[in-house]
Parts: C-alpha cells; sequence; structure tokens
C-alpha cells in the first residue's frame, strides 16, 4: 500500500464542464472555469483546515488540491469520522456555491 495511510478515502471532484476559448489559434481555458478552480483550490484550503482542527479525520496533499484537475482526495479517514466529513464537506461545498461530488472508499 506504500505511503497511503490507513482508513477510508474520499475523492472529491468539481462538477463542471470545461470551457475553452480560441485565441491565437490555440484552446484555453476560460476565465469562468479557471476562477472556479481557483474557488475550488481555496475550498480545498478549507478542507485542510478543517482537517487540522479534527484530528484523525483524514490526511490532503495540497500537490491534488492545487493541481489543474478540479478534483484531490482526503485518505486515511478513520472509520469513525467519515460520516462527520461527508457532511461537512457537503455542507461546506452548498454554502460556497460549489457542485462537488464525493466518492468514498470504506477500506
Amino acid at each position: 500500500m506504500g505511503n497511503r495511510p490507513p482508513g477510508a478515502s474520499v475523492v472529491i471532484s468539481l462538477v463542471d464542464k470545461q470551457s475553452y476559448e480560441e485565441r491565437d489559434g490555440r484552446s484555453e481555458l476560460s476565465k469562468e472555469h479557471l476562477s472556479l478552480l481557483h474557488r475550488f483550490h481555496n475550498f480545498g484550503e478549507d478542507v485542510f483546515s478543517w482537517l487540522r482542527d479534527n484530528r484523525g479525520s483524514g490526511e490532503l496533499d495540497f500537490k491534488e488540491v492545487d493541481g489543474p484537475s478540479g478534483q484531490f482526495a482526503v485518505r486515511g479517514i478513520k472509520p469513525h469520522k467519515s460520516a462527520p466529513l461527508v457532511a461537512w464537506l457537503k455542507q461546506e461545498a452548498a454554502r460556497q456555491h460549489l457542485a462537488i461530488t464525493l466518492d468514498l472508499h470504506e477500506e
């Protein structure tokens, strides 16, 4: 299993159809998508803070949060912590007006 912490994991993905603009003969991500991705990165920072304050709720890799994929995972979630984490993720995403999907993997 390598460096993965034991426990459940949840993959958080931004629900967004990436939109592109044509500029000078090449496609670039639209300003709207880049703005949404920036908000998703800020959401990831809030997730990190929540995990720090709720020890044992999981671990997060900032490289994933700050990446361009619009997806990151929380790993190493202790069994009794997964329900509160998932509930908080849904509530916080709604508060920040972000549409996300959650894919929980119990181990």
